[in-house]
């Protein structure tokens, strides 16, 4: 039960601090005079939902397709270019380039969701180690070999 907490503390760190060194890097910066900006936090948002949503794909499950996530890296470019093409009209705009800060914040939260909610530490009888299982469409994968881990597994650990 020590390494279960201690697996899940190690894991546990990573998110948050994802999420809060651009928030520190914002507020104890150059950039904390743009905080005030309505631009800027527009900006801001809209990185961390590209974080959070369109930039990483789900976590693999070995055994099974994966989904390549192509979007990633387009959303990104699409949304840098949107960014440079404004600020042709207006030289304000380039303060939305500082919300790009926002990127690491939401793939943070995105990795503290996952962790959360739609992963956990357990054992899996088949392989007789413990591993971390992961969820997808309402059962429990075992992340090593992708063994589908029983309701009696679930029960003593959920």
């Amino acid at each position: 039960m020590i390494s279960t907490v201690s697996n899940r503390l190690k894991a546990g760190l990573l998110p948050p601090l994802l999420f809060l060194i651009p928030i520190s890097l914002i507020l104890f910066s150059s950039v904390r005079e743009l905080v005030g900006n309505a631009l800027f936090w527009l900006s801001f948002a809209a990185f961390a939902l590209v974080g959070a949503f369109l930039f990483l794909p789900e976590d693999p499950i070995p055994g099974q397709s994966r989904k390549k996530n192509k979007l990633g890296f387009f959303s990104l470019f699409i949304v840098l270019l949107l960014i440079q093409l404004a600020s042709h009209w207006s030289s304000d705009i380039g303060v939305l380039t500082f919300g790009y800060a926002g990127l690491p914040a939401g793939v943070g939260m995105r990795g503290l969701y996952y962790l959360l909610f739609q992963s956990r530490w357990d054992y899996c009888p088949k392989c007789e180690r413990y591993a971390w299982l992961l969820k997808r469409r309402g059962k429990w994968y075992c992340n090593v070999k992708g063994h589908v881990i029983e309701s009696s597994s679930q029960e003593r650990a959920d």
